[in-house]
């Protein structure tokens, strides 16, 4: 019910509301369409263009949101994204968290302010479905952080794994040669090959240019690999420098001509 108060001294008045017991509450009369009473509490009547009106919205709102959610969740379930059935891009990397949260803090005051005023059944089970909607979609992004986190943090600790196999490759290698004094039966191709490969291998990833993270970040992310191969080309180009050590002199053929004929 609404209230005029005001100063009829200056002429002013204020409108003020005051919340009485909606006629909701009171029985429908005859004519009233049964389903919708049931379900949402109100009185409606066909044949008023209003309540037929408000019929055919509640019934869009309804349809239109659970829609919304519904693909939403799909769309994850399916290619691992939220809004597109085509493209693969993580929710993770698409959405902010502070975005959801917020959309969750707003559905949830809503849901308290349509309970403590009780507002219309529609709109009560509406807040109810957003919160449980938004608790959904906050599930799955959380999921999907710590999922690319997880594989992240594996994906590291292999590369730093393989680097220090790769390291640890030429180690034996170098003593194997110091204790013989020799590199015969090694390949000095092979071995200049591979200081090829890694040399071009790590300056391949020192010249790229980041595009969506700082320098720093850049190299922190490729850092096993940058060692792996340049790490690798140093005692590489040591092996390399075995072959030059004990290398064996040329025979000539005096020494080889007997001394007695």
């Amino acid at each position: 019910m609404l209230w005029l108060r005001g100063n009829p001294r200056n002429g002013s008045w204020l409108p003020s509301c005051e919340f009485a017991e909606s006629d909701d509450k009171l029985p429908c009369p005859n004519g009233s369409v049964p389903w919708v009473e049931n379900t949402f509490g109100e009185c409606t009547y066909m044949w008023m263009p209003c309540d037929r009106i408000n019929l055919y919205c509640s019934i869009v709102a309804v349809l239109s949101f659970n829609y919304l959610f519904f693909f939403l969740v799909e769309c994850v379930c399916v290619t691992g994204s939220f809004g597109n059935l085509t493209e693969q891009v993580l929710p993770d990397k698409a959405l902010s968290f502070t975005f959801l949260l917020l959309w969750l803090s707003g559905d949830t005051a809503n849901l308290i302010g349509c309970l403590l005023t009780d507002q219309l059944a529609l709109q009560k089970y509406t807040a109810v479905y957003y919160v449980s909607m938004d608790s959904v979609m906050i599930s799955q992004f959380l999921y999907y952080k710590f999922k690319n986190r997880r594989s992240v943090v594996t994906g590291y600790v292999c590369g730093s794994l393989s680097c220090l196999l790769y390291l640890g490759s030429r180690l034996p290698q170098l003593n194997k040669n110091f204790q013989r004094k020799s590199t015969d039966g090694v390949s000095p191709i092979m071995f200049m090959l591979v200081v090829m490969g890694n040399l071009a291998y790590g300056l391949d990833i020192l010249l790229k240019q980041p595009q969506t993270e700082s320098e720093g970040c850049y190299i922190l992310r490729h850092l096993p690999w940058i060692i792996g191969s340049l790490g690798t080309l140093s005692l590489d180009i040591c092996i390399s420098t075995q072959f030059i050590l004990y290398r064996k002199p040329l025979v000539t053929s005096d020494e080889v001509e007997p001394l007695i004929q």
